[in-house]
């Protein structure tokens, strides 16, 4: 195997495996709860508390209780 293949193919096994570990650590941020993005909502049947994301509501919301499903107020 000729010298500049060999390090070509280092460079790339390192190049591949920052990137693995870039979007380990950028999912992985993505995934961590902002306290401000999400919203408890509160059945009215039986009171079972829901976080929903407040920036991208669901139309309708099913209480994983009692299965009520109702459109999102704020």
């Amino acid at each position: 195997m000729e010298t500049w293949l060999l390090i070509l193919l280092i460079v790339l096994g390192v190049l591949v495996i920052c990137l693995t570990a870039f979007l380990v650590w950028w999912f992985a941020l993505r995934k961590k709860k902002d306290p401000d993005r999400y919203i408890q909502v509160t059945c009215s049947t039986c009171g079972t508390q829901l976080e929903m994301d407040k920036y991208n509501p669901p139309p309708k919301i099913v209480c994983t209780n009692c299965g009520k499903e109702g459109p999102v107020k704020f």
